[in-house]
């Protein structure tokens, strides 16, 4: 079921090329206790034209009403419209995130966990710029940090420096290389161009939670130009649906044997040790 926010301070869409509307998705499962956290950063975000989407793959408690108030006692004037989507029943990761890209208004999506947050009130604006200077540009993407569960103390980055180069060289074939060992571009912190996702097809029909590491090799194989900017974007809270302290899930495991056999075994002449 999909649930409008009608408020009274929403204003229009504004369909304009400088400021085109991007689409912020807050994938929420099992951990709404946080979305307060992740919905104040993105409320303090300074680019003009925001479109939210708070959905919700059936968690065991979802208060609708609640959310709903707190958004309208928050929300900032730059969030142009809020849908709050509650699944009737458990998707999953891959699945839940492309049911939604049909009511998506923007040129311009992005996703975050409802465990998660931005950095600052600049990282959206920071990351589209980038799509302004080249119009060849797919993805832009900053740094994911690490944090404890609290969201307290910085544990590690996530990409590092050699793995932004190699991302901006443009040399797929060392990229995909590299892809194809490591995980080293995660899903948050990026904003994509929404034609992307006609580009590299559907994911939800072979993979069900790991969609950051099928999404990016795609990319990468089809030689959509990706820009990693070295600014911090996200603050990644410890724990979540795909991990935690006991390591990756079945089900994640289970993904990324499906994706060496669907991503990377067909195009292993791409691959070299040298």
């Amino acid at each position: 079921m999909l649930y409008t926010v009608v408020l009274e301070n929403l204003k229009k869409i504004d369909t304009g090329t400088d400021s085109p509307i991007i689409s912020i998705i807050v994938l929420a499962y099992n951990n709404t206790n946080y979305l307060n956290t992740v919905l104040d950063s993105i409320f303090i975000q300074d680019y003009p034209n925001i479109e939210l989407i708070i959905s919700d793959d059936a968690s065991e408690e979802f208060n609708v009403s609640k959310i709903e108030s707190y958004v309208k006692g928050n929300i900032s004037q730059n969030v142009k419209y809020c849908y709050i989507n509650v699944n009737k029943n458990n998707m999953k990761t891959v699945a839940h995130f492309e049911s939604l890209l049909p009511i998506c208004h923007g040129e311009y999506i992005t996703l975050i966990a409802a465990d998660d947050a931005y950095y600052d009130s600049s990282v959206i604006s920071t990351l589209y710029t980038e799509f302004k200077e080249d119009p060849e540009l797919y993805a832009s993407m900053g740094q994911t940090l690490m944090y404890d569960k609290e969201l307290e103390v910085l544990c590690h980055t996530f990409t590092t420096k050699d793995e932004m180069n190699l991302i901006n060289s443009q040399k797929y074939d060392e990229l995909f290389y590299e892809l194809s060992q490591k995980f080293f571009i995660p899903a948050a912190g990026i904003i994509y161009k929404k034609d992307i996702f006609s580009v590299i097809g559907s994911l939800s029909d072979t993979y069900t939670f790991v969609e950051d590491w099928t999404t990016h090799l795609r990319m990468v194989c089809r030689h959509c130009k990706m820009k990693f900017l070295d600014v911090n974007a996200i603050k990644h809270r410890d724990g979540g649906v795909s991990h935690g302290k006991q390591g990756m899930s079945i089900g994640v495991w289970e993904d990324i044997l499906r994706g060496m056999e669907c991503e990377i075994f067909p195009y292993m002449s791409r691959l070299s040790d040298e």
